[in-house]
């Protein structure tokens, strides 16, 4: 399957959930992984409590003019 990012792409939007279960969408920078794609980030960070408390998380590519 082909991937839906691009070489272009240096950020996505990671969409996660918090308890109440209002989404919060957060740009991140990515790296691939063999054939996935990880995300960077710190790891104290509310994006990363709230996909350790509620693993459910979504992805989406948005393309950036990033400088």
């Amino acid at each position: 399957m082909a991937s839906p990012l691009s070489d272009k792409e240096k950020y996505v939007s990671l969409v996660t959930f918090r308890r109440d279960g209002r989404a919060v969408a957060t740009p991140v920078w990515f790296a691939a992984v063999g054939e996935e794609f990880g995300v960077i980030t710190e790891t104290n960070v509310g994006k990363v409590k709230r996909i350790r408390n509620n693993h459910v998380s979504r992805c989406r590519c948005a393309t950036t003019a990033a400088t």
